[in-house]
């Protein structure tokens, strides 16, 4: 019944019937089925006694919500605290029936197959918004771009929900089988390319070029063929994508000068709080606008710590997929997938504040759900977060945020 749950909460995390249809108007629908579902988990749990599914990725995730928590706690502000452990539960709740109840390949194969359609399902309504003016919720577009509402009412969020669900669409086309069975997930491939379009994201569009990119080059495991054969599918889109793709760069756009300023509080922010931050969802207590780099908001609001906590479940999910690779034929062809949304969401983390958005969590979900499955029927798949890992996460951090002040050196 738990996984039940789970999917059910997915079409009301994706299609927000409690905001738009009267009859369910009103009711608190992702709230109640991420309780029911996980009050069946723990049923379960209890009455099979097999206790939680153990993967590494799961203690990085407390650990990082642990530095949520401390962000506050190192400045002895008590309702930050409650705000930060409320606010982030859903999410780390989501996690946990992911990794639980995704217990066998083709309750994982459902999860995949329910987000593509899901993500389907809100690009028709953005042709649909793009065609009358207004969407399913009564939503206009934002100076032309499609949207949706909630945690997608912003192009750059929808860009992103359909971006990482690309490189998926990609892993099942290239996998071996019948031709005839390719048609669907082409079409909804070229569907979700669109929407991407249709939401005239520069931060998305990146996100979906190096998903391609990064796909290709790793699944034919060679830099110059893959790169060539992800070029080849960059190239239309760069050709005839988004009109703001070219202003990536701080030149004329005003926007990005916005976001190279947003960059610089934030390393003063990190500078005067450096261990833990000002806790989280305080950047813009005193400014007006938000880090505009993921990276750059988990140091400010959470500090060197959080930022660490917050990389690793990137790395660790990251490495997992790697092995499953390397030595699950059957699972490889959905790790090469859920690697390259991972990559995806990274490049577009680099211009975009979504630290903690679910989408990403959910990634990391089913990555750790596939490690899992991988893990319990080859053993060298198995690994432990070790400190080297630790090490190799610290230096992963001091990367990005040299990386980000040579970004602000070249660009200002």
């Amino acid at each position: 019944m738990a996984f039940f749950w789970l999917l059910l909460y997915l079409v009301v995390l994706y299609i927000r019937p409690a905001e738009w249809i009267p009859v369910f108007r009103g009711w608190q629908l992702a709230d109640l089925t991420l309780i029911a579902g996980g009050l069946f988990l723990v049923f379960h749990i209890v009455a099979t006694r097999k206790g939680l599914v153990r993967v590494p990725h799961t203690g990085l995730m407390l650990s990082l919500f642990g530095a949520m928590a401390a962000s506050h706690a190192a400045h002895t502000y008590i309702g930050g605290i409650q705000a930060a452990i409320i606010g982030f539960a859903p999410v780390l709740i989501m996690y946990f029936l992911v990794v639980n109840t995704v217990t066998s390949t083709w309750r994982f194969k459902i999860v995949l197959w329910l987000l593509v359609f899901l993500t389907a399902v809100l690009v028709w309504q953005g042709i649909g918004q793009k065609l009358t003016g207004h969407g399913w919720a009564g939503q206009k577009l934002i100076a032309g771009r499609i949207t949706w509402i909630s945690i997608f009412n912003d192009p750059n969020d929808l860009a992103l929900a359909f971006a990482i669900m690309v490189p998926v669409l990609l892993a099942i086309l290239f996998k071996p089988g019948f031709f005839g069975l390719k048609v669907l997930p082409l079409g909804l491939l070229l569907l979700l390319v669109y929407g991407v379009f249709l939401t005239n994201s520069r931060g998305g569009a990146l996100g979906l070029l190096v998903a391609i990119m990064f796909f290709f080059v790793k699944r034919s495991r060679y830099v110059i063929p893959g790169g060539v054969l992800g070029g080849l599918f960059a190239v239309p889109f760069f050709l005839f994508g988004p009109s703001r793709l070219g202003l990536l760069s701080a030149g004329p756009d005003e926007s990005a000068y916005g976001r190279l300023d947003s960059w610089y509080y934030g390393f003063q922010l990190m500078k005067a709080n450096p261990i833990f931050g000002v806790g989280k969802d305080l950047f813009t207590n005193d400014y007006p606008l938000t880090a505009h780099n993921s990276f750059v908001l988990a140091a400010a609001e959470l500090g060197l710590v959080g930022l660490w906590c917050w990389l690793a479940v990137l790395y660790v999910s990251f490495k997992g997929l790697s092995l499953v690779q390397k030595h699950h034929a059957t699972l490889a062809p959905y790790a090469y997938g859920l690697q390259a949304a991972l990559m995806g969401y990274a490049a577009t983390a680099f211009f975009l504040s979504r630290t903690y958005n679910e989408l990403p969590y959910l990634v990391y979900g089913l990555s750790a759900s596939l490690y899992s499955l991988a893990s319990q029927d080859i053993e060298q798949v198995r690994f432990r977060f070790t400190g080297g890992d630790a090490v190799k996460v610290f230096l992963l951090a001091v990367g990005v945020l040299g990386m980000t002040q040579l970004a602000m050196k070249t660009w200002l």
